[in-house]
């Protein structure tokens, strides 16, 4: 249902985004933009804001939500809140203009009067939730020989200094040495 809203709004802010800006607010729920599969809150916060450009339209997307995010580190699963922003074009036009690729571009016929930015909004959450992340920046993350969680606990194995990879050309070297 929250998804057929934001439809509706883009419907009405495309006929009257001719008086200029626009701003518009809802809530959606992760189903709404078929993000279910991603351990996302309840809700998320969406704010749109429309400005009248010669061709078109700017959106400026700004979108709010708490995301599980798994610590690339210590593996530690942690509740990170996403601020997120993004703009899209919308020109009513046959063709690109000039200097723009069509990433972030939606193209309008001339008598559209809705535009679903749906697809934009899931980007740009799938596109945050993919991205490298650390709990803290002193994350200490795992231990190489036990696994133990160096954030929690301390282990004696990170006291052993470990087999350097050069050992073996130290000991080739001692050998071609000998041989001489």
């Amino acid at each position: 249902m929250a998804r057929g809203y934001i439809v509706r709004l883009m419907i009405l802010s495309l006929i009257e985004a001719r008086r200029g800006r626009r701003d518009f607010q809802a809530r959606l729920a992760p189903a709404d933009l078929d993000l279910a599969h991603l351990p996302l809150g309840e809700e998320l916060d969406v704010q749109v804001s429309l400005q009248e450009q010669p061709d078109g339209w700017l959106l400026i997307m700004r979108l709010a939500c708490t995301l599980t995010r798994t610590c690339d580190r210590c593996c530690a699963d942690v509740e990170q809140r996403l601020e997120l922003r993004d703009q899209v074009w919308a020109f009513q036009s046959e063709g690109l203009p000039e200097g723009m690729i069509d990433e972030d571009l939606h193209l309008l016929e001339p008598e559209q009067e809705e535009l679903d930015i749906s697809q934009d909004l899931r980007d740009l959450i799938v596109i945050a939730s993919t991205e490298p992340f650390l709990c803290s920046e002193n994350c200490r993350g795992l231990c190489p020989q036990c696994g133990c969680d160096l954030n929690r606990e301390s282990c004696d194995c990170h006291e052993q200094a470990p087999p350097s990879p050069f050992a073996a050309l130290a000991a080739l070297k001692k050998n071609t040495k000998t041989d001489e």
